[in-house]
Parts: structure tokens; sequence; C-alpha cells
């Protein structure tokens, strides 16, 4: 049936099936009066129709109603056709938002912290999954990458109903800001996981803490460039402290960014 229905709209194969609603239309473009006009014509069409065969002589008043009901299918057909009729299929498309996550990739990422407050101290080790000596050997980059792409972390949270674009700046070599990977809405939990583990294997491969420069505006410039024209609803920075940027004073961060 689908089939026959796209042959004779000249819809391309699969259009008909693949629609999430199906709805008439009339798509004649008349003034009101015309309308009108067209409503009382019909009416007096069907009641001269009615009353004609309803006179008929010696057949019966069945036949009579019988005949006068096709006539007036007839009447009615050629009416919706002044009125041009149409089909409209509606489809529903989901449309994920993407989320941009820029790293600090800088040389005081590889700085080393003795998290003097024991409370952060503890929280860090429980996420983690290390102790305490651990820690204090663990560097910003790896605490970051160890945080954002452990399974069940941040990154696992936001890639369940987002795209997520991972970033990296403050790059010694090529542009300053760099993609690391781009990942679209997994299909299932499997999907989730095997991306997750690929996020681990960028930011292992990729994050070096080696840049000379923290310029926060910068990156969000060039990072809102690089994704121009999607659904960006967040670009979120991760780093380690101070806008090092040129030009830059200490209530920078934010008017370099809006420049």
């Amino acid at each position: 049936m689908s089939w026959l229905l796209e042959k004779l709209l000249r819809l391309k194969p699969g259009e008909w099936a693949g629609a999430d609603r199906v709805l008439p239309s009339l798509n004649a473009n008349y003034s009101n009066w015309v309308i009108l006009g067209m409503a009382v014509a019909f009416m007096a069409l069907v009641a001269l129709t009615i009353r004609s065969y309803l006179r008929e002589g010696n057949t019966s008043r069945p036949a009579k109603l019988t005949i006068a009901a096709v006539r007036i299918i007839v009447i009615a057909l050629i009416f919706a056709l002044l009125c041009q009729p149409g089909v409209v299929l509606r489809y529903k498309k989901v449309i994920h938002s993407t989320v941009v996550v820029v790293i600090d990739d800088s040389l005081s990422m590889s700085l080393k912290d003795r998290y003097a407050d024991g409370q952060v101290r503890r929280a860090l080790t429980r996420i983690l999954g290390i102790d305490e000596d651990q820690l204090a050997e663990t560097t910003r980059s790896e605490v970051a990458r160890m945080v954002l792409s452990r399974q069940g972390g941040a990154l696992s949270e936001l890639i369940r109903d987002r795209k997520l674009v991972l970033m990296r700046f403050a790059a010694t070599e090529g542009a300053y800001t760099q993609r690391l990977v781009e990942l679209d809405v997994p299909a299932d939990e499997a999907a989730r996981t095997e991306a997750v583990m690929q996020i681990q294997r960028e930011m292992m491969a990729e994050l070096s803490a080696g840049g000379y420069q923290t310029d926060l505006a910068r990156a969000l410039r060039q990072a809102a460039d690089r994704v121009q024209g999607r659904r960006v609803v967040a670009v979120l920075i991760v780093s380690d402290g101070q806008d090092t940027g040129e030009g830059v004073d200490g209530s920078g961060p934010l008017r370099g960014a809006l420049a």
C-alpha cells in the first residue's frame, strides 16, 4: 500500500512509511467569497440531484436514493479537486546539542600539588581511586584527565544525550587551540563505554602539558570558531589558574574573551 501511494504521489521510496504523521490538506488559496460561492453551489447541486431523482416515475425509492448518492459523490469529488487536495507528511528529527570542553595543556599543568585541604585530598583520592601517596605524585594534567575521562565521570555523562567536542589549548606547534576528538551521541551503553575509552586514549596521547602560555580568551575564541554553525550549548574550559595571555590584566579573562 505504501509503495502504491508513493508512486501516485511521486514520493521517494520510504518517505510515506517513514512519516510520523500523515495529514490531509487543501492547498487552494481561495478568498472567503469564493469559498462561500462554492459551498452554495455544492448544496444547490446536491438538492437539485435529490429532487430530480425523487421525481422519477416508476423506480423504487431505494434505487432512486442509491443513484442520487452516486451522483452526489461525483459532485463532491469534483469540488474536492477544485480545492487542490494534498497530503502533509510530518517527520520528527532529534537534533542533539553540542558541548565543547577545552583543556589547558600549558606547562603549569605538569606541576604536582600537595592539597593541604584534607577534605579536598580525600575527595580526590575517592574519585580517582588512588591513595594519598599516589595523589601527591600525580600531575594536574593527569588529575584532569582521570576526572574527566573515567567511566561514569563528567564526560561520560555529557555524551549521554549531547555531542562532545574535546579540545586542548596552549599547543606549542600548529594552532593554539586544537581538536582532540569529536563524538556523536552513543546509540547505547556499550557505545558510550567505547566512547569514553576513546576519550581516554586521545587524552593520554595528546595532552603533554608543554605549552608556555595560558591565554583563556584566545582559547575561547578559537574554540568558538571551530564549532561555528553548530548548536553549542556550552563551552567548558578546564584550566589550573591565572590567565597569562598578552595584554590581559587581573580582570582580563572575561574582557579579553568578549573583545
